[in-house]
């Protein structure tokens, strides 16, 4: 009987000690993990568009515009008031545009995009989207007519070089 009990004790040991040899051996696998960012609060985006309306409606902000296809400015500016949550433009309001209400919307790098569509009439329309990002504003205008060609404009508030000063290489004696 001990030798049976014994033997029963053997084999048992042999095979639990066994499978931690045969683990060694066994693959490893990976396990992939997908990190995602963590999503801002509704507190937090509020709190960063009511900063950026109240940051475009403090000024009127003069914006350099350059035709679509074009390499450089060709010098043409425009002036948008913001007001609350509603954009005009200077030179658009001039030809009969209506000012447009916006809703910003905060991206996940706390810049602020907004769209607006001005209209003249019942034929022609002005689609704006507007970045806000620090101090920086630029965007695409976008000029439609219902039979007519579409325009299409990028814009910023930063100057564009229009062309160089040249440098004067003489020496005075």
């Amino acid at each position: 009987m001990k030798r049976i009990v014994v033997l029963v004790l053997g084999v048992a040991f042999m095979v639990s000690f066994g499978s931690y040899g045969f683990a060694a051996e066994k693959k490893k696998t990976t396990v992939k993990t997908t990190v995602t960012k963590a999503r801002m609060s509704d507190a937090q985006e509020a709190a960063i568009a009511t900063a950026a309306v109240e940051k475009l409606s403090s000024q009127e902000w003069i914006i350099y515009l350059t035709p679509s296809g074009a390499k450089k400015s060709q010098g043409d500016t425009d002036v948008l008031t913001f007001s609350g949550r509603t954009m005009s433009s200077r030179n658009l309001n001039g030809k009969g545009f209506s000012s447009s209400n916006f809703l910003p919307i905060v991206r996940e790098d706390t810049s602020v995009m907004l769209e607006a569509v001005q209209r003249s009439g019942e034929d022609k329309l002005a689609m704006w989207r507007v970045e806000l990002s620090g101090d920086v504003l630029q965007g695409v205008l976008t000029l439609r007519t219902v039979n007519g060609p579409v325009s299409t404009y990028t814009f910023t508030n930063n100057m564009p070089v229009l062309g160089q000063i040249p440098v004067s290489t003489t020496k005075k004696k």
